[in-house]
Order: structure tokens, then sequence, then C-alpha cells
């Protein structure tokens, strides 16, 4: 029996599900990306409801400061993410493993493979978008190809390009049961809005972020489960 007929995607679903639900305290690294991510919106709506609204123009005391403070909040976002992605298949590793979770450990493990995933994120995007916009199809077998990159940089300790090979490699005989895997999580996500769209904002946030989480865990625990296991 080949990869592709061993390959299952129910499991991989399921088994990634469960993991998160095994180890709750790995939602931490993507809720502190999600606050990262809403912290302008809440930020702005607290200035908005107290009537506190600088016009940044009126003087330099104001404008540079938030100058400032746009371009640490524009390199947190170019680092933080990106590492805390990194994390996950070393995560699911120590899960599967039966090891011990601990978060600064892969934090600092991943920040060390940040140059490779910059680059297999920049060239990976540029790839499927330029799949996408020309003829769709291909775009959409781009995103199967290069689906597991980064679990491969980080498990197997490859370059950019390296890692993308090592994941084209693995998805080409699994192109649709790769195309559910990724896009499962946002079918998801799409049918609980249209379902439940009162959810309060807590809950909202709750739902988000347990789904960014499955996002970033399935493709590890494929890879783990498929690939490094071959």
């Amino acid at each position: 029996m080949d990869s592709a007929e061993q390959f299952s995607g129910v499991e991989v679903l399921k088994g990634s599900f469960n993991l998160i639900r095994s180890k709750p305290i790995i939602l931490l690294p993507q809720l502190i990306v999600l606050i990262l991510f809403y912290l302008p919106d809440v930020i702005g709506e607290f200035l908005e409801a107290n009537k506190i609204i600088p016009d940044p123009w009126s003087s330099l005391y104001i404008l540079v400061p938030l100058i400032l403070l746009a371009v640490v909040y524009a390199l947190l976002l170019l680092i933080i993410p990106p590492i805390v992605d990194a994390m996950y298949p070393l995560l699911v590793k120590d899960i599967i493993e039966g090891k011990e979770v601990d978060l600064k450990a892969t934090f600092n493990a991943a920040e060390e493979r940040i140059l490779s995933i910059w680059g297999a994120m920049f060239l990976v995007s540029l790839i499927v978008v330029l799949g996408l916009i020309f003829f769709v199809i291909p775009g959409l077998i781009f995103l199967a190809w290069y689906y597991y990159t980064i679990p491969a940089i980080m498990l197997k300790n490859l370059g950019a390009t390296e890692g993308m090979s090592a994941s084209k490699d693995f998805a080409k005989d699994k192109k649709f049961k790769t195309f559910l895997l990724y896009s499962t999580p946002f079918f998801v996500i799409i049918i609980l809005t249209d379902i439940y769209p009162a959810l309060s904002l807590i809950i909202d946030l709750g739902l988000i972020l347990f789904l960014v989480i499955w996002i970033a865990v399935v493709p590890a625990y494929a890879y783990i489960r498929y690939a490094c296991e071959e």
C-alpha cells in the first residue's frame, strides 16, 4: 500500500482536533498573535468611546510617537506570527512523543529558523497568488504542494527551498486529500458564522482562536504522522 492510500484526511483532522483538546496550553502562542492583531481595533474603539482622538498632524509630539508605534507594531507583525507558526510542528511532535510542552524552548528553536520561514512564506505566497490570479486550479495545486513546508523546515532542519521541495514530494500524490485538510477549518468558520451570527465577542474569539490553532496543527500532525514515519 503506497503512502497516498495510507494517508487518511479524516484521521488527521480528528487526531489534530483531539491533540488540541488534550493540550490546551498550545492555544497560548496563537492567543498572543490574536491579541496582537486585534490590539489596534481595541485601542481605537477605546479612544473613540472616551472621545480621545488627537489630531496627529497638530503636533510633532503626537505624530512622532505614533509613527514609532506604527513601526514597532509592523515589526512585531513581521516577527511574531511566523515564529508562532513555526512553533507548532515542534509542539505537536513533543505532544505525540509524550514529552512535556516547553513553550519557551520551542519559541527559541523556532526563532532560530526565522530566516528560512520568512523565505518560504514569501516564495509560497508568491507562487500561490500568481497561480490563483492566472489559473485558479494551478494555484490550488501549488497550495497543496507547499502546505507542509513549515513542518518540513522545522522537523527536518531544512532551508526555505529545501522545505518547499520536501513538502511537494510528500503532497504530490495527496493533492485532493491535502485540499480537504486546508479547506475544512475554513468551511467550519463559514458555517459557524452563518449559524451563530450573534455569538458574544468572547465566544466568537474563542472559536476563532481554536480554529486558527487547528489550521496550524493540521499540517504538522499530518507531516509527523505520515512523512516522518515513512
